[in-house]
């Protein structure tokens, strides 16, 4: 584990890590956590281990970095959306029905009563859809990412 002794990092980090004591130096090694320490860290951190105590104990195993991915989209704003859609469309349904039935009774045009009604139904189902889709297309994604992950784990 001598190849990057010439390194400008490995000659960065060696000074810090000397400081340290064998029982921490010990840790780090130990716990191999490869998002806290850089690869340059852990050759040092080997190099001070076998000058110090002659061996290098087993680590636990190399944790894998998890790739997140980027968003476009923030899942609690399109909640909100939701939400406020499912409101909306009652808001909308519930005049256009009381609408419907007052014309009825004042014996509007036919057509008239038709086209509110259609229209108040109409944008009820859209913001319906919309308040019942968002939280499905949130849960599609996260079991896709889910699966994802699981078959990152697995390789």
């Amino acid at each position: 584990m001598n190849e990057n002794i010439d390194d400008p990092l490995y000659k960065n980090i060696y000074p810090s890590m000397q400081e340290k004591e064998t029982d921490e130096l010990l840790r780090i090694w130990k716990e191999n956590d490869r998002e806290q320490w850089s690869d340059a860290a852990f050759e040092v951190v080997h190099n001070l281990l076998v000058e110090r105590i002659g061996q290098v104990p087993e680590q636990a195993p190399r944790k894998e970095e998890k790739k997140e991915i980027a968003y476009l989209h923030n899942p609690k704003a399109l909640l909100n959306i939701s939400t406020w859609a499912n409101i909306l469309s009652w808001i909308i349904l519930v005049p256009c029905i009381l609408g419907t039935m007052w014309m009825l009774f004042t014996g509007s045009p036919l057509g008239l009563i038709l086209f509110v009604l259609a229209t108040g139904l109409f944008c009820f189902l859209v913001l319906q859809a919309i308040a019942k889709g968002m939280p499905l297309l949130l849960d599609i994604l996260n079991n896709t990412q889910q699966l994802i992950n699981a078959s990152q784990s697995r390789e």
